[in-house]
C-alpha cells in the first residue's frame, strides 16, 4: 500500500522514518514519520481511504527537515531525495520554490485514497495541517501588488480549508503566520488616485505578526491579520473624487502616512493627517445642497474599506475623520437650489460617512435671503450651524450672532445671539417646513433701536433696555422667500430709552414727548419675513404736534401751519412693522383758542367746495380724537367756533357737475363756521381734516363773478352765502357735498354779451347736492339791448345731405324786468313780465347750394333685329339695333341773397327753463314788412360741353327774379327759423 502511494502520491524512505523528502503535489516535507492506520480504513466502490499522520520524526544528525512549496508540481525521480536536493534540481528547470525552512514542528493527519484504478488522492481536513518553520530559507509572498519576503521569518502554518492532493493539482488553503513581516512596494487605488511603492511595517515590530492566507490552487496570496504602517509622506490629484456622497473637484493633497489594518481577511486603508485644497465640494439630498468653494483642508484620517487583488489593493466606501476646512465661500442651498445662506466658512466634520455626517459649519459676515429677514439685507457677524445627517433624517441647529436683529422696519442695534435648537427634518419631505424655536431675553444695555419711516429713514430712535422674544422661525423648504419669523401675541417686549423723533412721523413733524422712556408688547400676533405683518404697543404721557402739515378740507393746500396739538391724558401709540408708520391707536390732541396760519405761501383750505387763499384761521376749539377703530390710519375731529379770513374766496368749476355753482371773489365777511366734524383725519404726513359735516356756515365776497350752473353768471358781484349744515357724503363711491337750507344772495352785473352791462340780483333759497339744487327765489334784470350773429338754417336740403345755411344778425332791447326763479335738480326756471320789444332780423351775405340731381328719361333705350342680306356672295342673315335712352338730368338751387324781416311782440314774458332764458310772446306775434332776394331755379346737365353753364345762368336770373319781385313764399322757411334765434345765450321763442 505504501508503495502504491509513493507512486500516485509522495514517496517515501522504504523505512518509516527517513530524511528523503516526501512529496505531496507541491509540496516536499522530509524528516517526518508517516503512519498508516489501517484500523480506520473505509472502503469505497472505487477504491478505500485510510488514515495517513505525518510527524516530525526524531532528530538524527545536525541538519534540519524542510518544508518546501514549489510554484509547480516537482518531477518525480526514479530514486530518493531529500527536499534540499529536490529544490536544486528543480531550480534548475526554472521551479524554484516559492517557500522553503525548517521544519521545528509539524503534523498532518490525513486520508490517502488509493483508487481500484490506480489514480490515488491525499486530503486533509481544516486544522490537520500544521507546522511551525523556525528558519525561512527564502520566500517571496506576492500581496496587494507588492511582496513580502518571508527569508529568515519564523512561520507558523495551518491549512483552513480542505487540503486535497491529486496527480497534478492541488487545492486547499494555508493560513501563514509570520513574524516582523513587511509588505514592499504595494499599491492602492483610491477612487481612480493610485497610490504606489508603499512599504508597509508592523505597527509594533517586536509584537505583532502579520497573517496570510495562500490558495494552494492560484497562488494568490491574502493579507489575512495584521496592523501594518507605510511611514512615508505622498501625495494625490484627481480633477473628480467622490468620498461618501462629498463630490470633489479639483483635490491636490498630501499625507504624511498609510495605515492598514487585516482583520480574518476585511482590510481598512487610512491615509493620516491629509492636507490639501479643493477647488469645490459639493453634498446634495432632496432637501438641501451644501457647496464650497476655493477650500483648504486638513483630514485627520481618510479611511476606506479595501478589496484585495493581485495588483493591488482596491478601496471602497471611502469615509473621513476630523475634518477641518476654510473656504471662500460656502453655500447651503435649498431643494431649489435657492440660498439659504452664504459666504467665507470654516468648519469641521468629526466622520463622514455614507449616509451619515456630523458637523459644525461658521459662517462669517454671511448673506442670506432666510435669516436677513433677522438682520438686514445681511448678517453683520456670523452664523454657526450644527448639521448632520443619519441616513434619511437631517438634523440642524446653531446660533446666530447678530450685532443687528432686524423685525421688519425695526432695527434693534445690540450684539444678539439668537439660539436655533436642534431639529430635524426627513430628508424625503421636500415640502418640510423647519421650525426653530427662538428665545431671547437680553438686559438693557449701550445698544440703540432704530424705528424707520416707510422711506427707511430712522424716524424714532432711543437706547437699548432689554428685550425679550419667544417665536418661531419657519423655513419652508419648497418657498424659502417665505421663511418668517413667527411671534405670538404677547411675547415681545422691548424696552426704549431716551426716545426722540429724527423724522417727521405724525403729521409731516416730529413729535416732541414729556416722557422718553417707552416699553413696547405685541398685542396681536407679529410676522417678520420678507412681507412683515403685525405692529407693536406702547403709551406715552404727553405729545405735542407743533407746527403740523395742515390740510383742511379734500382740495386743500396743505402747508405748515402756526398750529401746536397736544394730547389730552396721554396716547397710546402703534408701530406697523412692514409700513414703518406710526399709528395712534388711542388719544385725542387738542387746541383751543387759537389763531394761526400757514408759514409756507400757497396755503388754502376747502369748506367742502369752498375754497379760501392764504388764510387767517381762529378757533374756538379743535379736537382729533383716535378712539381704537379698525382703521387706525384715520380718526376724527371736532371744529368749533372756526373762522377764516383771506385774500380770495372761490369754488372752481367740475366739468363732471356743470349744473353746479360756482363763483370767485374776493373774500370780504370772514368764512365761519359755527362748529363742524371731520369723519375723516388723517395725519400721516399730513393732519387732514376730510369729510366734513359743517353747521351754521357763511361766507361774504364782493368783486367776483358767480355762475349758477352755467344759467345766470353775475359779474363784478357782491355775493353772501349761508347754510344751516353743508355736509360732504359718500354715496356709492361717488362724493357730493349736500346744502341744507342754504340762502345765496347777488348782485351785479349780468354777464350776456349784451350792448349794455344791466345790473342784475338774485335772492335764492336752496337744498340739496351743489350740482341738483332745489328751492326758490326771486331775481331781477335792468332794461337791456344786444344782438348777435348767426348762420339761419333753411328747411332746403342740398346735394351734400346738409341743409342751406345763411349768415344773418339780429338785434332786440328788453325793459326791465322781475320774475320768480325756482330750481329744480340743478335746473333754473322762472317767469316774468316785460315790456313790449321789437327783434330786427336780417341777412350779412348771400348764399346758395344745389339739391341733389334728378334725371328724367323721355325716351327709354331700345333694341331689335330682323332679317336681311350680308356679304358677298349674297347670303341671309339678322341685322341688330338699338336706339339709345333720351332723357335729360337737372337739379334745383336755391340761392338766398339778402333777407330782412321785423318780429314785434306785443305781450312778452321772459321764461327760464332747462337752463335756458327764453323771450315769448303770449298770443301772436306779428311780422313787419319782408325783404327777400333770391329764389328757386332748375338747374340743367347735358352732354354737350360749356352748354349747361350758359343755360342754367339763363335760368337762374330769370327764376331768382322772378321769386323776388312776385312771391314771398321763400321768406316764410326764413321766419321759421326767428322762433330758435339764440340770442347771446338765450333764446326767443314764438309761443
Amino acid at each position: 500500500m505504501l508503495r502504491m502511494l509513493c507512486v500516485g502520491l509522495f514517496c517515501l524512505v522504504a523505512s518509516a522514518s527517513s530524511a528523503a523528502g516526501l512529496l505531496i503535489g507541491p509540496f516536499c516535507i522530509d524528516g517526518t514519520s508517516t503512519r498508516l492506520d489501517t484500523t480506520e480504513t473505509t472502503y469505497t466502490v472505487d477504491g478505500k481511504w485510510t488514515r495517513t499522520v505525518l510527524k516530525r520524526a526524531p532528530k538524527k544528525g545536525t541538519q534540519k527537515p524542510m518544508l518546501v512549496v514549489f510554484k509547480s508540481v516537482p518531477i518525480h525521480a526514479q530514486f530518493l531525495e531529500s527536499c534540499q536536493q529536490i529544490v536544486e534540481r528543480e531550480t534548475a528547470v526554472g521551479n524554484s520554490p516559492l517557500l522553503a525552512g525548517r521544519i521545528e514542528q509539524i503534523e498532518i493527519d490525513g486520508q490517502a485514497f488509493e483508487s481500484n484504478a490506480g489514480i490515488n488522492r491525499f486530503q486533509v481536513e481544516p486544522g490537520r495541517f500544521s507546522a511551525k518553520l523556525g528558519h525561512v530559507l527564502q520566500y517571496d509572498l506576492p500581496v496587494l501588488g507588492g511582496t513580502t519576503q518571508l527569508a529568515g521569518a519564523k512561520l507558523w502554518i495551518k491549512n483552513t480549508e480542505t487540503i486535497l492532493a491529486e496527480a497534478g493539482k492541488l487545492t486547499g488553503e494555508l493560513e501563514i503566520e509570520a513574524w516582523n513581516r513587511t509588505i514592499d512596494g504595494a499599491r492602492i487605488n483610491f477612487e481612480g488616485v493610485e497610490l504606489t511603492g508603499l512599504n508597509f511595517a508592523p505597527k509594533r515590530p517586536n509584537r505583532d505578526n502579520v497573517t496570510f492566507h495562500f490558495n494552494l490552487d492560484g497562488g494568490t496570496t491574502t493579507l489575512w491579520q495584521g496592523r501594518l504602517v507605510a511611514n512615508q509622506s505622498g501625495s494625490f490629484a484627481s480633477d473628480a473624487l467622490s468620498i461618501s456622497g462629498l463630490d470633489l473637484k479639483g483635490v491636490a493633497a498630501t499625507y504624511k502616512r498609510v495605515e492598514l489594518s487585516a482583520r480574518e481577511g476585511v482590510l481598512s486603508v487610512s491615509l493620516k493627517s491629509v492636507d490639501g485644497h479643493v477647488d469645490e465640494a459639493l453634498q446634495s439630498n432632496a432637501i438641501s445642497t451644501l457647496s464650497f468653494r476655493d477650500a483648504s483642508f486638513a483630514l485627520g484620517d481618510l479611511l476606506a474599506n479595501g478589496e484585495q487583488l493581485p495588483l493591488g489593493l482596491v478601496a471602497t466606501n471611502p469615509t473621513m475623520r476630523d475634518l477641518w476646512f476654510d473656504a471662500a465661500q460656502g453655500l447651503i442651498a435649498g431643494p431649489a437650489g435657492a440660498s439659504v445662506i452664504e459666504g467665507a466658512s470654516q468648519g469641521t466634520v468629526a466622520e463622514l460617512t455614507p449616509g451619515q455626517f456630523s458637523s459644525s459649519i461658521h459662517f462669517s459676515n454671511p448673506s442670506s435671503a432666510v435669516l436677513s429677514l433677522l438682520g438686514g439685507s445681511d448678517l453683520s457677524d456670523s452664523v454657526d450651524l450644527r448639521l448632520s445627517r443619519d441616513v434619511d433624517d437631517l438634523t440642524l441647529g446653531g446660533v446666530i450672532a447678530t450685532s443687528t436683529l432686524a423685525l421688519g422696519k425695526l432695527d434693534v442695534e445690540e450684539p444678539l445671539k439668537l439660539a436655533l435648537n436642534d431639529i430635524t427634518a426627513s430628508l424625503a419631505d421636500v415640502a418640510a417646513t423647519l421650525e426653530f424655536p427662538i428665545d431671547i431675553d437680553a438686559k438693557a444695555s449701550e445698544g440703540k433701536v432704530n424705528f424707520h419711516t416707510e422711506d427707511y429713514k430712522v424716524g424714532l430712535t432711543g437706547k437699548f433696555e432689554g428685550l425679550r422674544l419667544k417665536g418661531l422661525l419657519r423655513i419652508p423648504l419648497a418657498d424659502l422667500e417665505s421663511s418668517h419669523l413667527f411671534v405670538k401675541a404677547k411675547d415681545f417686549f422691548l424696552g426704549l430709552g431716551l426716545a426722540a423723533f429724527l423724522e417727521p412721523m405724525i403729521a409731516g413733524v416730529k413729535p416732541t414727548l414729556s416722557e422718553t422712556t417707552l416699553r413696547f408688547s405685541n398685542p396681536t400676533d407679529l410676522k417678520v419675513g420678507r412681507i412683515s405683518e403685525g405692529r407693536i404697543f406702547t403709551s406715552v404721557g404727553q405729545m405735542v404736534v407743533g407746527e403740523p402739515i395742515l390740510r383742511i378740507g379734500e382740495n386743500g393746500k396743505k402747508a405748515k401751519a402756526t398750529l401746536a396739538l397736544k394730547t389730552e391724558a396721554g396716547a397710546d401709540l402703534l408701530y406697523d412693522l412692514e409700513r414703518g408708520r406710526l399709528l395712534i391707536a388711542r388719544g385725542k390732541l387738542v387746541a383751543d383758542d387759537v389763531r394761526f396760519h400757514f408759514i409756507e405761501p400757497g396755503g388754502e383750505i376747502d369748506i367742502n367746495g369752498t375754497r379760501v387763499t392764504e388764510p387767517d384761521i381762529t378757533l374756538k376749539h379743535l379736537g382729533v380724537e383716535f378712539v381704537g377703530t379698525d382703521d387706525l390710519d384715520f380718526g376724527t375731529a371736532e371744529l368749533v367756533g372756526f373762522t377764516a379770513q383771506g385774500h380770495r374766496v372761490y369754488k372752481p368749476a367740475d366739468p363732471e357737475k356743470p349744473s353746479d355753482v360756482t363763483f370767485d371773489a374776493r373774500l370780504t365777511t370772514p368764512l365761519s363756521v359755527a362748529d363742524a366734524n371731520a369723519l375723516k383725519v388723517g395725519y400721516k404726513d399730513v393732519l387732514s381734516l376730510e369729510a366734513l359735516q359743517v353747521r351754521g356756515f357763511e361766507v361774504g365776497m364782493s368783486s367776483g363773478q358767480i355762475d349758477f350752473g352755467g344759467d345766470i353768471r353775475v359779474g363784478n358781484a357782491a355775493v353772501s352765502i349761508s347754510s344751516r349744515q353743508v355736509n360732504r357724503v359718500k354715496v356709492n363711491d361717488t362724493e357730493a357735498v349736500i346744502l341744507d337750507d342754504a340762502r345765496f344772495n347777488a348782485s351785479g352785473i349780468l354777464n350776456a354779451g349784451l350792448a349794455n352791462a344791466p345790473s342784475f340780483r338774485i335772492d335764492l333759497n336752496a337744498s340739496g347736492p351743489t350740482d341738483r339744487l332745489n328751492g326758490n327765489g326771486s331775481a331781477s334784470v335792468s332794461p337791456f339791448a344786444g344782438g348777435r350773429t348767426f348762420d339761419a338754417e333753411i328747411a332746403f336740403k342740398c346735394e351734400d345731405g346738409s341743409r342751406l345755411k345763411v349768415p344773418s344778425e339780429i338785434n332786440l332791447a328788453v325793459a326791465g324786468v322781475s320774475f320768480d326763479v325756482s330750481v329744480k335738480d340743478g335746473d333754473f326756471s322762472g317767469s316774468g313780465q316785460t315790456n313790449p320789444l321789437a327783434v330786427a332780423f336780417h341777412t350779412t351775405s348771400g348764399r346758395d347750394c344745389d339739391s341733389p340731381l334728378e334725371k328724367w328719361i323721355i325716351v327709354p333705350e331700345e333694341s331689335g333685329w330682323t332679317w336681311g342680306i350680308c356679304d358677298f356672295p349674297p347670303r341671309k342673315c339678322k341685322w341688330k339695333w338699338t336706339t339709345p335712352e333720351i332723357n335729360f338730368k337737372y337739379k334745383i338751387k336755391l340761392a338766398v341773397r339778402f333777407a330782412a324781416v321785423t318780429l314785434f311782440m306785443t305781450n312778452p314774458v321772459v321764461n327760464l327753463n332747462n337752463g335756458k332764458v327764453r323771450y315769448c310772446n303770449r298770443g301772436y306775434a306779428s311780422f313787419g314788412p319782408t325783404v327777400f332776394v333770391g329764389g328757386y331755379s332748375p338747374q340743367i346737365v347735358t352732354n354737350y360741353p360749356g352748354a349747361d353753364a350758359i343755360v342754367n345762368a339763363i335760368i337762374a336770373g330769370s327764376f331768382e327774379l322772378a321769386q323776388t319781385v312776385a312771391g314771398t313764399a321763400l321768406i316764410n322757411s326764413v321766419l321759421t327759423t326767428v322762433t330758435d334765434i339764440i340770442n347771446v345765450g338765450q333764446v326767443v321763442c314764438y309761443d
